[in-house]
């Protein structure tokens, strides 16, 4: 079985020699057998050692943001069948609806989901806090990493390039103009979480380099994969990000036709929004005159639909008798 966990370690590696650090003292700093990194034998790196290893390459590189930027040059290659599933996606919502989907096969140390707001979606990184407790370096550089590489993963597959609507993380102000330069935005919000919004647009997106007969292939192989992890569960089912999109444009026709046109930016936390319910509300109690008589207090006596018209042209309403 591939050890995609294993090929992530050996890409850090390769990038720390890039940047001119001597392999063998951080391998060595770090507790990692470089010779069984070679080897073909199954390898597996405590926490401790992931931890130990990005602060000696730090320290080594003299790059605080080693992890940061490790993510912004790693390769969809590095993550074997994963990536080839991601590069023969067909568009950016099924691309990051299978990161999210196949992301245990890459770590057991976050989990990585999608959501919807009202006109953005929503990509969450939560780390579990068992098992990063005691290693504050590990969370921060493979947080920022993974943020980092759902940004640049596409590079190169699409006509267009990737940016963020805003990012929510952590991070010291001294550092901020590089995050900006990395996640292409300046809408970086201060945050215990890390989080990563774009707008729904991007979601229909084609990728170049899709192949859909191809990744039907190459899903199976993950199943088949996923089910020799010594603590093997049911894979998430994918989340239907089309379905969600097309529901969020459904909801907005339907807003725009009861209640005119939306605010620039609909907001459900708005007084906007607040205010749209009351409208729905009202348009719902009258839209339905329930077959009745109807009768406006102006004795028009006009029946159902005509009734109704004319009851939002009286002042003083309709009165409905049985």
């Amino acid at each position: 079985m591939p050890d995609y966990r294993k090929n992530l370690i050996i890409s850090l590696i390769s990038y720390a020699a890039q940047k001119d650090i001597p392999v063998d003292r951080l391998c060595r700093q770090a507790g990692v057998d470089l010779d069984d990194l070679r080897s073909d034998k199954p390898f597996h790196l405590s926490a401790q050692q992931q931890n130990d290893l990005f602060e000696h390459a730090v320290r080594l590189s003299g790059d605080p943001l080693f992890g940061l930027h490790f993510g912004e040059r790693l390769q969809l290659a590095a993550l074997g069948i994963v990536g080839a599933v991601i590069r023969n996606s067909r568009t950016i919502g099924e691309a990051l609806e299978n990161c999210a989907a196949y992301s245990p096969i890459l770590t057991d140390l976050f989990h990585l989901s999608v959501s919807f707001g009202a006109d953005r979606f929503i990509i969450r990184l939560q780390p579990f806090t068992e098992k990063l407790q005691g290693y504050p370096v590990l969370k921060k550089h493979l947080l920022e990493l993974s943020m980092a590489f759902v940004l640049h993963e596409m590079d190169g597959l699409l006509l267009i390039k990737m940016r963020p609507f805003s990012v929510q993380m952590p991070y010291e102000e001294r550092e901020l103009k590089e995050y900006q330069r990395v996640f292409r935005t300046t809408n970086i919000i201060r945050s215990p979480e890390y989080v990563v919004e774009f707008e729904y647009g991007l979601l229909k997106e084609p990728i170049l380099t899709a192949n859909y007969e191809l990744q039907n292939v190459l899903i199976h192989r993950l199943a088949d994969i996923h089910r020799q992890f010594p603590d093997h569960r049911p894979m998430r089912r994918p989340l239907n990000l089309r379905g969600h999109a097309e529901r969020h444009v459904r909801y907005r026709k339907r807003f725009i036709r009861h209640n005119g046109a939306p605010p620039r930016r609909y907001d459900e936390r708005s007084s906007h929004a607040r205010q749209a319910r009351i409208l729905r509300r009202t348009a719902r109690s009258t839209r339905r005159p329930d077959r009745r008589r109807a009768r406006c207090d102006c004795q028009c006596r006009e029946h159902r639909s005509v009734a109704l018209s004319c009851a939002r042209r009286c002042e003083l309403g309709r009165i409905l008798l049985p």
